[in-house]
C-alpha cells in the first residue's frame, strides 16, 4: 500500500527511534561533551549523548524556551506531522536545511538543526563574513543565504549572526527589505530576534546568535536582482538603531547586505490571491491590466504617485508599450511629454503566457495643473508615440504650488547651469563673517530650464582655505515642498538653507559649492556654464571666518 513513505501522510509516526542514532552523530562533533543539545523526547536521547540535553518545549514557570540556549536542535518526524510544540517553531525550524538527518525505511525520522548558540567551529565557517553594528548595541558577524534565488511570491530565508554588544530597546525587531534600484520594496519582514523565543531582557552583553529570518516575496516580483537591506527598529522609540558599515561610516536607519535574484515562479499566483484594491481587467493588446492600487488622498501637481499596476500576459505579441498619467478636467487635459516604458527592469517581451507581474511605479503628475478635481487616466502608447489605451483611473483631488517667473534681484548675482536644467541666477548669504559652530543662511535663486523626471536633491559644502568641507546641507528645494519634478520651465524659486559651520573649521576665506544629485544613483547634475567644478557650481562672496 506504498510503504513507510505513505504511511508517514496517515499515521503518526515514531516515538523516539532513532534518536539514539542523532545522539552519536552529535558524540563525534569536537568538544561533544560541552554541547548543549534540545530535543523532544529527551529521555530517549540523553541515555546516549555525551553532552547536555534540554527539553525543546518551553518551561512555563520560568517563561523560558530551552532550545533557545541551546548549540543544536534535534526536531522529530511527528513534531512536523502535529505541530508541536506550537506550528510557529516548526517553521521557524522548516526552512533550515538539517546538519544531518537519521532516515530510517526511507522515513525521515530525525532531524539536527544549528542551534541559536553557535559553536566556534561554526563563527568560523559563516558563509558570508561581514561587519556592521546597529546603535553600538548589535554587531553582525555575518549572514548566510538559506534560499538565494527565491522565486516571485515565494520565500527568503536568511540566518544572520549577532554579538550583542550591549542590550538594545526590549521591543527592538530586525528589519529586512529587498528593494530595486529604484528604492520600490518588494517584500520585507519586521520580527524580534529569534522568532522572540529568546526575549531580549534574557540575553546578556557578550552573548552570538544564530537568528533566521523569512521574508515573503510579492507575488508578481518581476524576476531580477534586488538588494537585501537590515536594521533594528524599536518601535517605543520610534526610531531605528543608526546602522553604521565595517568602516564605522553612518548609513541611517538600514544597511545593504546582499545582492538576491529573484526567479520566474514554476506557476502564476491565482489571481483571486492577488492584493489588488481596484480590480479593472483591460485589455492591452497582448496584455490584461488585471487592476491596480494607488493613493486615495489629495495628490500635489508635478510630484511621484506611488502606483502599483498588475499585468497578465494573455498571449504573444509585441507590447513594447510606453505609459503615462493624463489629468482630465472637462475639456482641459494635462499630461507629462515624457513617458515611462512598462516594467523596465522585465520587459513584456520576457514573460510568458500567462505569466502575471507585479509593477510598482512612482508616476509623475503633470506640474502645471491647477488646483482641483480631475479624472486620473493611464495613458498607454507603443514604442511610436501612437495611443493604444486610455484606462480610467477614477477621480483625484490635485493640489498645486503656485509658479513665479518674475525675474529676482539677489545680493550676489550669476549665471551658472547643471545639466542643462536647472540655472542659478544668483545668492544671498548672510552673514558673511562668522566663526567655528555658528550657522549661516544660504538663498539660491533658481530657474527651471526643463521638465525633469527625477526628483533631485540640492547640496551646498562650506569649503575650507584647504579644500576640505566644513559645513554641509542636503535637502530637497524648499525643504522638501518643491522637488524638481514639480519645477515648470521658466519658473525662478527661492530656496533657502542653513548650514552649520564645523567646530573644527580652521580661520580664513571660506566658498560655498552648490550643485544637484539623483539621491537614489548619487549621480550629480553636470555643470555646463558658470564657474565651478565638472559636478558643482563654485561660489565666492568673501565669506570670512575668525578664530
Amino acid at each position: 500500500m506504498g510503504g513507510a513513505r505513505v504511511a508517514q501522510a496517515l499515521l503518526m509516526v515514531g516515538n523516539g527511534e532513532g534518536l539514539d542514532r542523532a545522539a552519536r552523530w552529535l558524540n563525534r562533533t569536537p568538544g561533544a561533551a560541552g554541547l548543549t543539545v534540545a530535543t523532544w523526547y529527551p529521555a530517549a536521547f540523553a541515555p546516549f549523548f555525551r553532552g547536555t540535553t534540554l527539553d525543546v518545549r518551553k518551561q512555563w514557570s520560568l517563561n523560558r524556551w530551552p532550545w533557545a540556549q541551546a548549540n543544536r536542535v534535534v526536531l522529530y518526524i511527528n513534531q512536523f506531522q502535529r505541530g508541536v510544540p506550537e506550528p510557529r517553531l516548526i517553521r521557524y525550524f522548516a526552512v533550515q536545511t538539517p546538519l544531518h538527518t537519521v532516515r530510517l525505511h526511507g522515513v525521515d525520522y530525525a532531524r539536527i538543526y544549528p542551534g541559536p548558540i553557535p559553536l566556534s567551529g561554526d563563527l568560523d565557517r559563516i558563509p558570508t563574513p561581514l561587519s556592521a553594528t546597529f546603535g553600538d548595541r548589535i554587531r553582525l558577524l555575518g549572514y548566510e543565504l538559506i534560499t538565494p534565488r527565491p522565486p516571485s511570491g515565494g520565500e527568503l530565508a536568511i540566518a544572520l549572526y549577532w554579538e550583542i554588544l550591549a542590550l538594545p530597546p526590549l521591543d527592538a525587531t530586525v528589519y529586512l527589505g529587498l528593494r530595486d534600484d529604484q528604492g520600490n520594496l518588494w517584500g520585507r519582514s519586521d520580527a524580534p530576534p529569534l522568532a522572540g523565543y529568546l526575549p531580549i531582557d534574557q540575553m546578556s552583553p557578550g552573548m552570538i546568535l544564530r537568528d533566521v529570518h523569512r521574508l515573503s516575496v510579492l507575488p508578481g516580483t518581476p524576476p531580477g536582482r534586488y538588494t537585501l537591506e537590515l536594521g533594528w527598529f524599536s518601535a517605543g522609540q520610534g526610531q531605528a538603531l543608526e546602522a553604521r558599515d565595517a568602516a564605522g561610516i553612518p548609513r541611517g536607519a538600514h544597511i545593504p547586505i546582499a545582492e538576491i535574484e529573484v526567479t520566474r515562479p514554476a506557476q502564476p499566483p491565482p489571481v483571486d490571491a492577488l492584493d489588488i484594491t481596484h480590480r479593472q481587467p483591460v485589455d492591452v493588446g497582448p496584455l490584461r491590466l488585471l487592476g491596480y492600487d494607488r493613493p486615495t488622498g489629495p495628490l500635489r501637481a508635478g510630484e511621484a504617485v506611488p502606483l502599483t499596476l498588475f499585468w497578465q500576459r494573455r498571449r504573444p505579441g509585441d507590447a513594447d508599450f510606453r505609459l503615462a498619467l493624463r489629468l482630465r478636467q472637462g475639456d482641459q487635459l494635462w499630461e507629462r511629454r515624457t513617458r515611462h516604458p512598462l516594467s523596465a527592469s522585465y520587459p513584456p517581451d520576457r514573460w510568458q503566457e500567462g505569466e502575471i507581474v507585479r509593477q510598482q511605479w512612482r508616476a509623475l503628475l503633470p506640474a502645471q495643473a491647477p488646483s482641483g478635481r480631475y479624472a486620473l487616466s493611464l495613458r498607454v502608447t507603443d514604442a511610436g508615440g501612437s495611443p493604444v489605451a486610455d484606462i480610467p483611473l477614477g477621480q483625484v483631488e490635485v493640489v498645486a504650488r503656485p509658479h513665479r517667473f518674475e525675474r529676482p534681484s539677489p545680493r550676489y548675482p550669476t549665471e551658472a547651469v547643471l545639466g542643462e536644467r536647472a540655472r542659478l541666477l544668483g545668492y544671498d548669504l548672510e552673514p558673511m563673517q562668522v566663526t567655528p559652530g555658528e550657522a549661516l543662511t544660504l538663498t539660491l535663486y533658481w530657474q527651471a530650464l526643463a521638465e525633469m523626471e527625477t526628483a533631485y536633491k540640492a547640496f551646498v559644502h562650506l569649503i575650507d582655505p584647504n579644500g576640505r568641507i566644513r559645513g554641509q546641507r542636503d535637502q530637497h528645494p524648499l525643504d522638501g515642498q518643491a522637488p524638481t519634478t514639480s519645477w515648470v520651465p521658466g519658473e525662478v524659486l527661492r530656496d533657502r538653507y542653513r548650514i552649520t559651520l564645523s567646530p573644527e573649521a580652521p580661520p580664513g576665506r571660506y566658498t560655498l559649492r552648490v550643485g544637484l544629485y539623483d539621491p537614489l544613483t548619487w549621480q550629480r547634475l553636470p555643470r555646463t556654464a558658470g564657474p565651478g567644478g565638472a559636478d558643482y557650481i563654485e561660489l565666492d562672496p568673501g565669506l570670512e571666518v575668525s578664530p
